[in-house]
């Protein structure tokens, strides 16, 4: 009867063990899954110099997606380019939703005799939201397609149905630093919606004389 008792209390210290063991490894996975941490600021590219032909000082600032699982050279893309033309600062934006390499500096246009006017590219609208610890009312606004496959921001012109330049939106996102952006009708493209941190953009442009006003 002794032999009996001892083996029905190893039984229930051995099944205790068990029982706690289990539950620790579910509360484990529990917090693994609850603690997965939010994406945080990305890393910026910077790339830099003097356009030979214009003599145009600039730097591209560039910050893949967040949501991005390509490599970075095709992942999609927002980029601030900062001009000086001749002391004359411009902020331009580019988007990229994915597949199209980091494109280069590409100077303004300068009409010729065989191409006097500017180039007329298709425009779309696409919606952004920018968010941090409010999230502001969707703006649509028009951005024109390049045959690179980049959208450029559509700077106020008569060319432009735009009301301001990207320069305006740079008050958002200091303040609200991600931005959500995608087409306007989910007819106009199968892109789906985009979400940039940045943060550490801002604060590169931001230590950058040539993107200042």
């Amino acid at each position: 009867m002794a032999h009996v008792r001892v083996c029905s209390k190893r039984v229930l210290v051995a099944t205790v063990l068990l029982v706690c063991t289990a539950s620790q490894a579910q509360t484990a996975a529990t917090l693994t899954v609850s603690a997965a941490p939010t994406p945080l600021a990305q890393a910026v590219s910077r790339d830099e110099g003097t356009d030979a032909i214009t003599g145009i000082n600039y730097v591209r600032l560039s910050v893949s997606s967040a949501a991005s699982g390509t490599e970075p050279d095709l992942a999609s893309r927002f980029t601030l380019e900062c001009r000086d033309a001749k002391g004359k600062h411009d902020l331009i934006w580019f988007l990229s939703f994915g597949v199209v390499p980091v494109q280069p500096f590409m100077p303004p246009f300068k009409s010729s005799r065989s191409e006097p006017f500017p180039p007329n590219y298709f425009q779309v609208k696409l919606k952004m939201d920018f968010e941090g610890y409010m999230r502001t009312k969707p703006f649509t606004r028009a951005w024109e397609e390049l045959p690179s496959g980049e959208f450029r921001f559509c700077n106020a012109s008569m060319n432009c149905p735009n009301m301001e330049t990207a320069r305006n939106f740079m008050s958002y996102l200091n303040a609200l630093p991600t931005l959500r952006i995608s087409y306007a009708k989910s007819s106009d493209g199968k892109a789906p919606e985009q979400v940039f941190q940045l943060r550490s953009l801002v604060d590169e442009a931001n230590k950058t004389p040539l993107c200042t006003p």
